[in-house]
């Protein structure tokens, strides 16, 4: 029986938070730490349901617990740019439209842009985060 390949992300995660096993019991909708940790240990099979309540748990994209190459934090702005292109020609917007979005686009800064998307997305992590959590603890309060 091998490790999960989640589990030593979270562990580290889990250790930089003070977040222990214990204060998964809801993540896995086990009663007992040791259930817990049959995760941990492989055990057990973790489902995609409990992996995004663990990532939204410790306030991570499901891509980090997995190690995945995601870019979540910067924004592509060539993907952007070339995303916006495609979508103008599909809908067929006209050449006025078109000239005067893009020169909007370039005025703004593409560089701004994608600074202020990284500013944003780390706020709304961070604020889903603490949604997350005081969800736990009011769940955990009417549990008691």
């Amino acid at each position: 029986m091998s490790t999960p390949n989640w589990v030593s992300v979270a562990n580290e995660l889990m250790k930089e938070q003070k977040v222990y096993q214990k204060d998964l019991l809801e993540v896995f909708n086990v009663n007992s730490t040791s259930a817990v940790s049959h995760y941990f240990s492989g055990r057990n099979s973790i489902s995609s349901e409990q992996l995004s309540k663990l990532a939204n748990r410790l306030g991570v994209p499901v891509s980090k617990l997995l190690n995945e190459e995601v870019s979540y934090g910067k924004l592509h702005v060539q993907t952007l740019v070339d995303t916006l292109q495609t979508l103008v020609r599909i809908d067929k917007l006209p050449d006025t439209k078109i000239v005067t979005f893009f020169e909007t686009l370039e005025s703004l800064g593409l560089d701004r842009i994608s600074e202020v998307y990284d500013v944003l997305l780390e706020a709304n992590l961070q604020r889903d985060k603490v949604i997350q959590d005081a969800s736990d603890r009011l769940k955990a309060q009417s549990n008691r």
